[in-house]
């Protein structure tokens, strides 16, 4: 059954607190998430503890009949079976509240539109939950053809639609992600309430930690003008055309050969044709800080794409078929790949040798791999290795660091 990424609840709760529905429509039962807070917070957490004494009603949208079992309809009053722009206009309501979790991106932008004008005319808010950007393709999942995704989004399409208020996040791995509050009357002026606005921020650090902070920060800003500066120079764009130029290239690699040539090959397999690969990071050698990314080659469907914690604010992913990345290196390199429930294989070539590595992994871990060492990639007893960030932990580290996401 259908489930989503989590870091909007906390907003959701808040804004559904301060609408106190005495309808909800919830677009997108699967799990069935939506109904069972909206239920805890909307009811129990108003004293009506007990089955008997709810006053919300929940209707609930599935397209997929296999999701629903017995402990839905505790929650909800009614589920509805079918496909959502269907079955939306024949439930008119009225609404207090009509909620899309994760729901719009399985819609084209047309099929979309015209959902959350009909939504926007029968509801009093109307509350999406979606992926942000480019970075989420998806496709059928366990035999449910409502899983693909049809549309990308951006927070400027909610703009149009009486947008009232928004949070932008990060999901799991890193990629953007949003919530939006729209409504044609906002009648709970939500444009205007503090959600959580009894939340307390301590600052942990003393007033001399703060400074000394500030001028590290600020010799950072320095330092990357600096090299920013190089870089756009006379002396640093001749250095570039050289190291692009296809015949300096080509003599580069006829004088070396395949010496210290490390190339990384993503293998989708058959079962998951749009599993992902992530590259957080090349070091030239192992315990140094990563590679510049100019000096690394790949071809598509590799892109960049910014994190904040891989190597230079920018990692390398890899979705769809073919494609591979090649660097020169030391004798002893490091990659740093994110590994995660979604990802792929990927094999690995370096002097003479190939493995393949497998960076599928239940919860989101960095997976250090050592192209020059027998094995590439050693696990420690059957689980990965702890978390650790690209910008901060030298290859070969296993000090637990936020995990490198993108």
């Amino acid at each position: 059954m259908g489930t989503s990424n989590w870091q909007q609840i906390p907003f959701c709760i808040d804004a559904l607190k301060k609408i106190d529905p005495l309808s909800v429509l919830d677009v997108g039962v699967g799990f069935g998430r939506w109904g069972i807070i909206v239920r805890e917070f909307c009811d129990v957490w108003e004293s009506r503890v007990f089955q008997d004494q709810w006053r919300v009603r929940i209707e609930g949208i599935e397209g997929y009949a296999k999701s629903i079992t017995n402990y839905h309809r505790e929650f909800y009053n009614e589920i509805h079976i079918g496909d959502a722009r269907e079955l939306i206009p024949r439930l008119a309501g009225p609404w207090s509240v009509t909620m899309y979790g994760d729901v719009m991106e399985h819609f084209t932008k047309e099929q979309a539109h015209e959902l959350l004008r009909f939504s926007l005319d029968h509801s009093d808010y109307v509350i999406v939950n979606i992926p942000i950007g480019e970075e989420h393709p998806q496709g059928d999942a366990y035999g449910n053809d409502f899983e693909r995704h049809l549309s990308t989004w951006d927070p400027a399409d909610f703009v149009p639609f009486d947008l009232v208020r928004h949070v932008l996040l990060k999901d799991y791995i890193g990629r953007d992600y949003g919530s939006f509050v729209l409504s044609r009357k906002d009648p709970k002026n939500l444009r205007e309430s503090l959600f959580s606005q009894y939340a307390t921020h301590v600052n942990m650090a003393s007033r001399e930690d703060a400074v000394d902070l500030e001028v590290i920060t600020r010799r950072i800003e320095e330092l990357q003008f600096e090299l920013t500066f190089h870089k756009r120079s006379g002396a640093g764009r001749l250095a570039q055309r050289i190291r692009d130029n296809k015949l300096v290239r080509a003599l580069v690699e006829w004088k070396q050969g395949d010496r210290n040539l490390l190339t990384v090959r993503p293998r989708p397999g058959a079962e998951r044709p749009d599993a992902e690969a992530w590259v957080l990071g090349v070091h030239a050698k192992a315990g140094e800080p990563p590679m510049p990314w100019e000096f690394v080659q790949t071809t598509p469907p590799f892109k960049a794409v910014e994190s904040k914690y891989s190597a230079h604010g920018t990692c390398q992913m890899h979705n769809g078929l073919g494609g591979e990345l090649i660097v020169r290196t030391t004798s002893d390199p490091a990659v740093r790949f994110m590994a995660h429930v979604g990802s792929t294989k990927v094999e690995v070539t370096f002097n003479g040798r190939t493995e393949t590595i497998d960076l599928s992994s239940p919860h989101p871990v960095d997976r250090i791999v050592y192209p020059g060492r027998t094995p590439m990639w050693e696990r420690d007893g059957e689980n990965d290795p702890a978390p650790a960030s690209a910008a901060s932990a030298p290859a070969g580290s296993r000090e637990p660091q936020p995990v490198g996401a993108a």
